[in-house]
């Protein structure tokens, strides 16, 4: 059994590594690669003198040669990678790390594709499982991944673009009824006007404030009207000594003068008048309110109908000629795509790659 590495010195360290590397390891690059992270690791354990964390690293490390973990080994080379420069003095794929920000969305999405093909790629038995220089086999697979990405965006733009989108008409409830509008690829999300985005939002909140109105008419001003007129019709018919309405016929009485429910524009009998005058006089203000909400009502839901008599068919006229004329625009772009520059597509060429072809025709935003 040999000694623990805390106890043996930085050259015997090193030579029991190499010793091990060339024993248990058969693939000349991984063999260097190892090397190089051995080095850096035995000046660390000279200069830094961080020796505890080192020796525990180095050990496993060792563990994982003699018993040729490969995949660990792989790992473990490709966690090197991603440390800081000032943590690393080797120059293991350099190629790969530089210009590379592992926060950038863009380089983390890459990343996404690339492992998926190689994934997929395996699984079809198109290319080893295993592979002795995962850095280079990244460098060889990366833009075709890419390509295969962007390839998938090519056909769905393909399959877009063989009908002209269409012009159609939709609407939103509110509670006057439907707010219509023409919907199109020139006014889509982000594209709709603001000025009919303000219009229906201040549709439905009057349609809201309409609504807050008229429950407050119903469970409290009525209410409290009833109550009034019944204990005023009380008092009289104390004075005079005539016989009393119950309570609950002032509320029959009551839902008579106004002739409709909770919610509901149908007004029956809005003459109705009941024999009881006090009634009637502290029924009449309330009937007024009801209404000037009705008549409220009935101007929205007549406004709602005109502008779609006569905006919505002049906009939809607009929009349907307009889309044409982009989608027209668009198809002969991607017809002369197709004979130019899809022939010369190189997968492995920055200028000429299908990500920068597609963005030189407009295709895909420049930030994509």
């Amino acid at each position: 059994m040999s000694e623990h590495f805390s106890l043996s010195p930085s050259i015997h360290i090193y030579r029991t590594f190499i010793r091990d590397i060339k024993l248990y390891i058969f693939s000349n690059s991984l063999q260097n690669e190892l090397k190089k992270v051995i080095k850096v690791k035995i000046r660390n354990i000279i200069k830094q003198k961080k020796g505890n964390k080192i020796f525990t690293e180095l050990h496993n490390l060792q563990s994982n040669i003699r018993s040729r973990k490969l995949d660990e080994l792989k790992s473990y080379l490709y966690l090197q990678t991603t440390k800081s420069i000032g943590e690393n003095r080797f120059n293991l794929s350099k190629d790969l790390t530089a210009n590379i920000n592992i926060n950038n969305s863009k380089f983390i999405l890459q990343n996404q594709i690339y492992n998926e093909y190689l994934k997929d790629q395996r699984r079809k038995l198109l290319i080893p499982p295993v592979s002795s220089n995962e850095i280079l086999t990244k460098k060889l697979l990366w833009p075709l991944a890419m390509h295969e990405h962007y390839l998938t965006k090519l056909q769905n733009i393909e399959r877009k673009i063989r009908n002209p989108p269409k012009t159609y008409l939709r609407y939103t409830s509110t509670h006057f009824g439907k707010i219509w509008f023409v919907m199109s690829p020139l006014n889509k999300k982000k594209r709709q006007s603001p000025k009919l985005t303000n219009f229906i939002v201040n549709v439905k909140k009057n349609g809201q404030k309409w609504i807050d109105e008229w429950d407050y008419l119903i469970s409290d001003v009525n209410k409290w009207t009833i109550m009034e007129a019944y204990w005023e019709s009380m008092l009289g018919n104390y004075e005079h000594d005539t016989k009393l309405h119950t309570y609950q016929w002032f509320v029959k009485e009551s839902s008579k003068i106004l002739g409709a429910k909770e919610h509901e524009m149908s007004w029956k009998n809005p003459e109705y008048k009941t024999h009881d005058e006090i009634l009637n006089d502290w029924m009449t203000p309330i009937l007024a309110n009801f209404m000037h909400l009705n008549k409220k009502y009935e101007s929205y839901r007549n406004m709602l109908i005109n502008y779609k008599e006569n905006n919505v068919a002049t906009e939809f006229n607009y929009f349907q000629e307009e889309t044409m004329k982009m989608y027209e625009k668009r198809k002969k772009k991607f017809d002369e795509m197709l004979e130019t520059a899809l022939p010369l597509v190189n997968p492995y060429s920055k200028e000429r790659n299908l990500e920068s072809v597609l963005k030189n025709y407009l295709f895909l935003p420049n930030k994509c």
